[in-house]
């Protein structure tokens, strides 16, 4: 069984959004990145990432669920 600091190492090492090119990154916050989805359903399709590494949108700090409802 992995340890709280194992499983943090290896989501962070595997979280795919801290790997993309400059060039996807529409806007950035302290909390979150905007970025253009690499297969979008429509013209201008983002996404809004939280910039914390987390395992799922439930995981997320009740700040970053404030914050992204603003956005």
């Amino acid at each position: 069984m992995q340890t709280p600091s194992q499983s943090q190492d290896l989501k962070q090492s595997s979280y795919i959004f801290c790997e993309l090119p400059e060039s996807r990154v529409i806007e950035e916050t302290e909390l979150f990145s905007f970025i253009l989805d690499a297969f979008p359903v429509t013209l201008g399709h983002s996404l809004i990432n939280p910039k914390r590494h987390v395992e799922t949108w439930f995981d997320c700090l009740e700040q970053e669920h404030v914050v992204n409802q603003l956005l």
